[in-house]
Formats: structure tokens, sequence, C-alpha cells
């Protein structure tokens, strides 16, 4: 009876205070779905990233294959030389058994060719080294005594590069050199400690998906002990009877245990067909045609093209006129470290034999069936670098160090010690930009910040918890006083007050379970937008499940301990109740103290005075809350400034096309002159220009021939006839070699001779720009320009149309980091935009550093600024020296007749700045131009005629009226200025020097001519495009900061909406009390939020001083964690301001309406 009693004034209560309990219910939903949903995340996050790159297994060395020399020092083109005892050399004799009388020399007898002496095969070796290594053909004029048997050499070389893709799967030597310690790791007198490789995203071969509209490629599936035959690398029946000379005996492939799955080129199987059963046990056995013909996929691949388990899928292969098709079984999904999703692509995991049999099937039209062909047709599972594991090392740091003294030690030796302080094969700039990396300090980044809201929420939860206790008992403390007066214990009564909240948590955690899914799905389609992993929205795994149960179960503790202690207190004794209670010391003090004010005053005090506790805890609870509130919205600004911060720097241009590939000129003999490949105009002076348009092709062939021999250079199509002439020939094709034609009979008839280079400079340049014209529908034409570079040059300022004009070349620094040299004008724009001083040296005296040879070349440096991404990834300071390779102008080779070639140069930098302006991910390095081609003129000295060009053009851009080399303008279109006004250079100069680009023969250089219209379209910036790239970087962190804001702004309401209802719950009485004596509702309205309005002001103050200090200490650490250089910091914006703002005025409009509501609501009647 006394039980029922008490639950039917519980009933009673949750009906007449449903406010309070709805709101409660709210914050728990919100709190629970928060907590739940970053746990699951975090969790699967977790889980993703141990199936696939692991959690402690991970690379912590990178070897790239650079040119080396042998025996002979090359300073100045090299930075590493083999060792004296030529370990590599001897190694790659060893491998083609040369000093025997077997493999090389049997390989060879078909040839018909008399022995290849040592002399000569060590040559072809040297030419190998400069190669980095590569097994490549050679080249016309590398050695004159074989240039007469090129053609048997190169078959020689064909024969080499079969032997190591045979035995090493590659036909690089210093690979193959490496992956010989791992396989003799047991042996080998000079091994490496314990060590793996990773073969992942090495090389893929072109393949199609029948009705699936994405790029295919095969991959190598590292196999287990589980795939019988393919795991003991057979290579199939089929393929052996294929071949006519297949060794005898050889029925494995040679050292496939490369192949074979371990901690590092791990394998997780998501889903997998049962390869044991009837159905597909022939797919493992090398006597039938099955034999390896399934393929496997990354979960999220397999979910977006809905594939089923076990059936089979038409996969097209190609090569030149020929196409096969093979019925290949989808055999499940994988989880490896190839993590990188890519929408457009498609990878399928096969096994090596499967690669190769495709490769070899679909060209044996065009081969012979041999076995060398076999192996020669086959892909290079290592071609460009080789990831390793050292077990014994704890970090990249740590294994990048022991390896590169490994290679000094036992493969190379470094040439330039002073400018490679930290030696060969140091770097671990890779690091940074590696996905993995950047995966796994996401995954870490993530799981720390679920720990921290986690912490909060759970601090909120249970001060919630204790005032609603408090609240819940305080209203119903006569019935629980005569309760425990009957003999009832105090934790019967927790129970029985713990019953009160089952209800409304019982329909919290049901909707928190949805809310924390949908949580988790809005962090997952984020975080894993560039990432292979896959989750379905109703994934609940066992952390979801066991969070769920313990946070319900803590929640239900929590609140009876609670209870508990409130009952312990005083509440439920005689003093507690109010029917004895002496006055306390303060409460006399401060009666003392107002006993002057008038009566409405000290009624107001008194009334502060009695919530001060309340105001106190609200001011706890509100600070935790916009704490949330502010550094996550401090957060997302920075991410912004980051992600904006390029476009933004740039304005008010928003392109460019940095034309590196033009060359500034081309010296052909040191004794005639050099020949200017372009020249720099002001758009406006194409009105002194001939227009090459439609009526000019219409005029009589010596006239058209005129001014394509000698009036070139003051000529240009106009942007309209070009795309009349691409529309014309896509809509007919046919009229395409009727131009050809037409334009062959001009030439025939005037220049007969030149007929076949006519032709070669056309149709490669009609051919890209019909592929441009399909690719980008929305391209109207390109103004094509006879060396001349234009821009807008003449006008004052920027306002007036001004552009910015840059001198760009792309190097290359010893890391094999591709770099983007900027050459900049000296106009004041120029200056304050890479923020030069214009007192600043521009080349410098150099100290030579211990150990380094004085040498012309390394006597100056090149100040420099440097963005703060390249700075961050070479971890470079003021004063720091870096080299970058940057080619200068095209000159013909020493002694030699062939065709001219890029000159490059290695030029040292000194880094004079760092410009933290420049926030993007790209490498720049910034420099005036003409420092830049002072320091060439100095470092050239041994080559008079080029350093002779290099000061006159430093000498034009100093003078008054500077003539600058620029060859890229920023343009306010988003059309860039040199795909607008596209510059062909010159070459060559056949109607004289002083006439140099009236020919057309003079824009034609072959090798060059073809690289460089193929890169028509390469190295575009469009900087809003950059900006969404820049988005899709930082869209993980992003996206939790939004939820961490909507959550922690709903919180914060909810938070402060339970203590204002309780505070009214707390006071009622006084309310009444104040009524009837008179008191207006105004009045007390400004009594009752005065106290609340306090705690809020500071509450905020308080957490705008939280979170400056938790930025400043973490922003450098999560700076460290991604190699862009992502700036946390606090910053004083109108937004934050007004964030501040309006959650003041929010609050206090929220609360003044909930406070009048109540206090309207109270009737003095109600006392009865």
């Amino acid at each position: 009876m006394k039980l029922k009693l008490f639950l039917k004034q519980s009933i009673k209560d949750f009906i007449i205070y449903w406010p309070l309990y709805l709101t409660f219910t709210l914050f728990l939903t919100f709190a629970a779905s928060l907590s739940l949903g970053l746990i699951s995340f975090a969790s699967s996050f977790f889980k993703d990233v141990d199936d696939s790159i692991g959690l402690t297994t991970s690379k912590n060395a990178l070897f790239k294959p650079e040119p080396y020399t042998v025996m002979v020092p090359e300073k100045d083109d090299y930075t590493q030389q083999e060792k004296e005892d030529l370990p590599i050399y001897h190694f790659f004799l060893d491998t083609i058994e040369y000093n025997k009388e077997g493999e090389f020399w049997n390989g060879l007898k078909r040839f018909n060719s008399p022995q290849l002496p040592e002399e000569n095969i060590k040559n072809i070796y040297k030419y190998f080294a400069s190669n980095s290594g590569n097994i490549s053909h050679l080249k016309q004029g590398y050695l004159t005594e074989l240039d007469s048997n090129l053609e048997v050499i190169n078959k020689y070389v064909d024969h080499i590069a079969y032997v190591f893709k045979w035995k090493f799967k590659t036909n690089n030597i210093q690979l193959a050199f490496i992956l010989n310690q791992y396989l003799n790791s047991n042996s080998t007198k000079k091994q490496i400690e314990n060590f793996y490789f990773q073969f992942y995203r090495q090389n893929a071969f072109n393949v199609k998906m029948k009705n699936v509209p994405r790029n295919g490629s095969l991959e190598y599936l590292a196999t287990n002990e589980k795939m019988g035959d393919i795991h003991q690398g057979y290579y199939g029946d089929e393929i052996v009877k294929q071949i006519v000379n297949f060794p005898e005996g050889e029925t494995k492939i040679t050292n496939f245990s490369l192949f074979q799955s371990n901690d590092f080129n791990r394998v997780n199987f998501q889903s997998s067909i049962n390869f044991q059963s009837e159905q597909f046990k022939n797919y493992l056995d090398r006597t039938k045609e099955e034999f390896g013909m399934f393929f496997y996929l990354q979960p999220r691949v397999a979910n977006d093209l809905n594939l089923k388990l076990g059936e089979k899928y038409s996969v097209n292969t190609w090569y030149a006129d020929r196409t096969k098709d093979y019925q290949m079984v989808f055999a499940g999904t994988i989880l490896n470290p190839d993590i990188w999703y890519r929408p457009t692509d498609l990878h399928l995991y096969v096994p090596l034999q499967t690669v190769n049999k495709l490769l070899y099937e679909v060209r044996i039209p065009h081969l012979n069936n041999s076995f060398q062909n076999y192996w020669n047709s086959a892909q290079n599972v290592f071609s460009n670098q080789l990831h390793l594991h050292f077990a014994n090392k704890n970090n990249v740091e740590e294994g990048q160090k022991y390896f590169s003294n490994w290679f000094e030690t036992n493969m190379m030796t470094n040439l330039k010690p002073g400018l490679n302080r930290s030696g060969l094969q140091s770097s671990t700039f890779w690091a940074h930009e590696d996905l993995g990396f950047t995966t796994t300090s996401m995954m870490q980044l993530v799981i720390l910040v679920s720990i921290v809201v986690i912490i909060f929420v759970l601090i909120l939860l249970f001060l919630i918890f204790f005032f609603i206790s408090q609240q819940i008992i305080l209203l119903q403390q006569k019935s629980l006083f005569v309760l425990k007066s009957m003999g009832i214990r105090n934790y019967e009564l927790s129970i029985l007050n713990t019953s009160a909240l089952i209800f409304p948590t019982l329909i919290s955690f049901s909707l928190s379970t949805f809310g924390a899914l949908m949580v988790q799905s809005i962090l997952t389609q984020m975080t894993y937008d560039i990432l292979n992993f896959h989750h379905s929205f109703w994934t609940m795994g066992f952390p979801f499940i066991i969070s769920i149960i313990c946070l319900f179960g803590v929640s239900i503790i929590g609140f009876f301990v609670i209870s508990l202690l409130i009952m312990n207190s005083d509440v439920l004794k005689i003093s507690g109740m109010g029917v004895v209670k002496s006055i306390s010391n303060v409460q006399m003090k401060l009666k003392f103290f107002t006993r002057r004010f008038n009566s409405k005053v000290r009624l107001g005090l008194s009334f502060a005075f009695q919530n001060v506790y309340k105001n106190l805890i609200s001011y706890i609870m509100l600070t935790l809350s916009f704490t949330i509130l502010f550094f996550a919205f401090q957060f997302n600004t920075s991410v912004n400034y980051f992600n904006y911060g390029y476009e933004q720097w740039n304005a008010p241009y928003k392109s460019i096309k940095f034309n590196h590939w033009l060359p500034e000129f081309v010296e052909y003999e040191k004794e005639k002159p050099i020949i200017d490949s372009y020249q720099n105009i002001d758009v406006k002076d194409l009105e002194k220009y001939k227009k090459l348009d439609k009526v000019f092709w219409k005029q009589a062939p010596d006239k058209i021939m005129e001014t394509l021999t000698n009036g070139l250079d003051k000529a240009y199509i106009p942007k309209a006839t070009v795309l009349a002439f691409l529309n014309n020939v896509s809509e007919n094709p046919k009229n395409y070699e009727q131009i050809l034609n037409q334009m062959d009979s001009i030439f025939v008839q005037n220049k007969g001779s030149e007929t076949f280079k006519i032709k070669n400079l056309l149709k490669p340049l009609i051919d890209k720009l019909i592929n441009f014209r399909k690719q980008f529908p929305t391209f109207d034409g390109i103004n094509i320009m006879f060396g001349k570079v234009v821009g807008s040059r003449q006008a004052s300022n920027v306002n007036q149309g001004k552009q910015m004009g840059v001198y760009a070349k792309v190097g290359v620094d010893r890391s094999e980091r591709t770099i983007t040299f900027i050459g900049f004008e000296n106009d004041e724009f120029s200056r304050r935009h890479f923020e030069h001083d214009v007192n600043s040296e521009g080349v410098v005296k150099r100290k030579l550093i211990n150990g380094e040879q004085t040498t012309l070349k390394n006597q100056w440096a090149l100040n420099a600024s440097i963005n703060s991404s390249y700075a961050k990834r070479n971890n470079l300071k003021i004063g720091d020296e870096f080299v970058v390779k940057v080619n200068v102008g095209v000159g013909q080779p020493d002694g030699s007749n062939s065709e001219p070639e890029a000159i490059y140069h290695n030029v040292i930098a000194r880094v004079n700045k760092v410009l933290y302006s420049d926030s993007s991910s790209f490498q720049f390095v910034y420099v005036p131009q003409a420092s830049l081609f002072s320091y060439l003129e100095k470092i050239t000295q041994d080559k008079k005629h080029i350093s002779e060009k290099f000061g006159e053009i430093a000498k034009n851009i100093n003078q008054a009226n500077p003539v600058y080399v620029t060859n890229s303008y920023f343009s306010k279109s988003i059309i860039p200025m040199q795909l607008e006004y596209w510059t062909l250079p010159i070459y060559k100069s056949t109607n004289g020097s002083d006439k140099a680009g009236s020919n057309i023969n003079d824009y034609y250089l072959k090798n060059h001519f073809e690289s460089y219209i193929n890169n028509v379209g390469a190295y575009v910036m469009i900087f809003s495009k950059m900006t969404e790239a820049q988005i899709i970087l930082t869209r993980p962190l992003s996206g939790m900061i939004g939820i961490a804001i909507v959550m922690s702004g709903a919180i914060a309401v909810l938070v402060s909406m339970l203590i204002t209802i309780l505070i009214l719950l707390e006071n009622r009485n006084t309310i009444l009390l104040f009524k009837i004596i008179g008191y207006k509702k105004r009045e007390i309205n400004k009594y009752l939020i005065s106290g609340y309005l306090v705690s809020m002001m500071f509450a905020i103050l308080t957490s705008v001083g939280i979170v400056w200090i938790l930025l400043g200490q973490m922003g450098p650490t999560i700076q460290d964690i991604f190699y862009f250089n992502l700036v946390i910091s606090f910053q004083w914006t109108l937004g934050f301001v007004f964030l501040v703002i309006t959650s003041l005025l929010s609050f206090f409009i929220l609360i003044n309406f909930a406070i009048s509501t109540y206090t309207r609501m109270q009737k003095p009647k109600s006392l009865l």
C-alpha cells in the first residue's frame, strides 16, 4: 500500500512536470546519440584500419631508384655512385649468368651475333645505371661503337629484361638487388635485418568489365595457404602447353614467395566463395582450365557494382588491334593496404598467374610463343619504388635512417655529402603524403575527439542526473519522509526514485539508437570519401551493442547512486524538512549589510543568494556546452581558412596555366646565335598581327605559303577559326584527311622536301585539339600564337586589367619530389603578393659544408621563398639549403650532332622566407626572375655561350623598362590566359637568325614539339577547383566538426532548459510569495533571470578562454598529423563574434520566455 501510494504520486508528478521530463528525454537522446555514434564510428574505423593497413605493422622506409654513375664520378649530374667493389654490377652479371656457359649465352645464340665482350656489357650496364637502374633500350648516340649494331644490342637488352622479370618480377636492377636480399635473408653476407616489402599499386594492367562504366585494372592478390596450387606458385598446365620452349621441370614460378601473404602484405577476406566446394574447386587446380580465373574486389566497389558472390562476369583485355574476353568468377571482397577509393576506377585483385595469362594470351599474335616472351609481356610488379617494413624499427625515422645507412654501406657512395647531410635514401617526406599514414592519423584524431566529446557528455549527463534526482526528491520530499518514517530504507527509496526515470530513459535510448546510426552514417560518408571501406546504415557491430547496454546500465546505476547519496543527506531528516532550521552566519551577515536597503532590493538579494548554488552549476554546465560549441566553430573556421586560403590569396585572379614546357631558348652550336623561343606581347598588340582566319585559308596557295614561310612571326590563328575547324572535323571526319591532303598539295607545290615535316607538325597538333574538344564540350576555341606569349601587360594596375606574370618551371628535388619553380616579375603587386623584400640579396655566397669540395656550381646559393607545405614536408627552416633540378632552355650535347635536349641545372636554393599565405598542398619555390638568371649566369661560367645568355636575360630584366621572360599569366577568367592564347615555341631559324619564327618549319623539333603539345592542358590551376579539392581533403574533419556544432548547440539549449525548469520548480513557492505581496510579473522575472544571465555571460567568457588555451595547445599537435599545412588557431572573426552575441541573445530570449510563461501560469490559489 505504501509503495502503491508513492508510485501513484510519481505518475502524478510525471504528468504535472512533463516539461521537465520531456526536456530530460530530449537531452538524454541527443547525448546518447552523439556518444554512441562516435563510439560506433570510431570502433568501425579502428577495425577497418586494422583489417587493411594494420595498427602496428606499417611501412617505415621507402626505396626510390635514382640515377647513379659507375666508377667515373660525374658530380654535376649525379648524386650517387656505385660502391668501389661494384656489388650491383656483379649481382647484375650473376643474374643474367654472364660468366657461365648457361642462360645468358644460350639465350643469345638465336641472334646469330658474336658474343658481347664484358666491356660492352659494362657500358650497357652504365646506361641502365644512368636510367635509375631500369633495363631499357639504348638510344642512338649513347655509344658510337654500338650504334651500327643497335637493333641487335636492344635484342640483348630484351633478353636481359626477360631474365630479371623471370627471376625478380621487375626490370629495375636496384629493386631486384634489394628483393634478392629478402629472398636470401638467411644466407646473404650483407643482408638487411628482417624486413618485408609491399607490392600494392606498383603497376596495373587495364581491363574492362562488361556493362561496368569504369576503368578496370588487374591488381596482384597476395595468396595464402588455403589457395593450394595458386599459393605454391604453379604456372598452370594450360599456359605450359602454349609455350613451345617451356623449361623442362619448371612447374613453379621462380621466387613466388614474393607474392605470398605476410604480416605486411596482408589480405583480410571480408567475404569469399568456398574453394573447397564442388562448384569452385577447379579454380585452385592447376590442371584445370578455370585455374586462377577469379577476382576479388574491395567492399565499397562491390557494393557500388552490386555484384553477386560466385557469379561469372565478362572481363575484356586488349592489346593493339586484338581483344580477348574471359569469364571470371567474383570470389568475394577483401581489405588490404590498397585503401584509396577512386569512383571511376575498378581494381580486380587476381593471382599473379592470372595477370600473366591475360597479358600473354592477348599478345600471342604479336609475339613468338616463347618462355622469354611470356615474361617480357608480363607487367613489372615492382617498378619505381619499394615500401619496406623493418620489424625492429618503431617508426619511419628509425626505419628510413637504418635503410639509408645500409644503402650507403652496401650499394652507393654519396657524391654530394654536403647537400645530402642526412644521407642517400633518407628522406621521410613520403610518410607525410602517404594515404595509409594519413588514414591512421585521421583514425587517431577521430578516437581522440570521440573520447573528449564523450567525457564532456558524460560529465553533463551525471550533473543533469544529480539535479533531476534532487528535484524529484524535493518534489516528493514529504511523501518520501513519510515512507522513511514507516521503515522504508534509503536504497529502497532510491530504487523508487530511479524508477521515475526508467520510462523516459527507455524512450531516450530507443530514439538514440537511430540517432547514433545517423551520426555514424554521416561520419562514415564524410570520412570514407576517398577510402575503400564500406558500411551500410544499419551497421551495428559488437562495440555498438556493448556500448548501448553499458551506457544504459551506467545511466540507471548512476541515477540510483546519485539518488542514494541525496537520500543519505539531510534532505529526508527533520532539519532538511524545514521544521527546525537555524539561520547561517552568512545569512546573518548578509542581513546586516543589507539592512538599510529597501525591501525589494533586500528580497532580490535574498533570492539571488538562495539560488547562487543553482546559478553556479548552471555556469559550469553552460561553460562545458559553450566550450564544445566554440571549439567546434573555431576549428571549422581554421579548416575553412585552409580550404579557401589559396583561392583568396590569388584573388582577384581565378586561374593560371604554368607553361613550364615552353623553352626559353634553343642553342645549336656555340658559334651560332642562341634562338629565343618566344617573346612577350600585350593582348592589345594583336591588332597589329595578321589573322590566319577563314579568309586567309581561301587565298591562293602561293599567298598562303608566303605567310607561312616568311611572315608567321607576325601572325596568329584566331580562336573562332580553330573552333570552326574542330567542329567541321568532328561532324565530318572525312574532312580531316582532305584538309591534310590540301596542306600536302600546298607544300609539295612550294616546298616538296619539307612535306613530311609539315605533316608531322600539323597532325599531332590537330589530334590534340580534337581530343581537347571531346573532353571539354564547353571549349570555345583557342588562339594559336607563333612564338608569342600573350598577356595584359600594359595596364597600369590590377584593377585596370593588368595580369601578374611569372616564369614557371617544374623542377625535381633530391627526394624526386616535383617542385613548381616560380620566377616573378619586379612590379609592386608581384613583390607584395610574394612578400619579397627588395633590399634582400638575390644571390649569396655559400659557406661550404664539411666534406663538400669547392666547384664552380656550389659556391653560390639562390635566396628563395617557399610555401608552407614544402617547408613542412622537408622540415625546412630559414637559412636551410636544398637542391632543385630545373630545366632552362634547350641545347645540343657537347660533341654530338643529335637533336638538342633540355638543359638542366642543379639550383642550390636557400630558404629566405616561408610563405604561409600560400596554403596549397603543392610544392612551390618563389624567386625574382632577375635573381634566378643572375644565379644561372654564375654557375654556368664553364659554358660561356649559355652563361652570356643568362647574363643578357638578367640585364634586360634589371633595366628601367624591364624585358621579362614570363611564360605564364594569371587570369581573372576561369580559363587561363595560356589556354586562351596558346604559344607554339620557336625551335629553329630557317630564314636566318634575325628572322627566327618567320617560317612554319621553325616550330617543329620532333621530340620536343610532341611533348609540348601533349602537355597543352597540363599544369592548369583553377583556384576554385583547388578549393573544392581541399574541401574533399578536409571533409572528414569538417563533417565531424559540423556534427559537433549541431549536437553541442542542441545540448546547450536542452541543458539550459533543464536548469531553468529545475530553478523554477524549486522556487515555485517563492514566486507565489512574490505575487502575494504585490510584486509585478516583470519584477519577478528580473529576479529570476538576473542570476542566470550573469552565469551565462561568465560561461561564455570562460568558454572563450578555454577554447583559446585548447587551440593553442592542440594546434601544433593537429598540424603535425597531416602532410598538408593545416594551421589550427583561435581567430577573432565577425562570424565568431556574431556566434557569441547570437548565443547570448538566443539563450536570454529563450530563458526569458520560459520564465515569463511559467510565472504567468502560477496562481496564489494553487497554494490552497
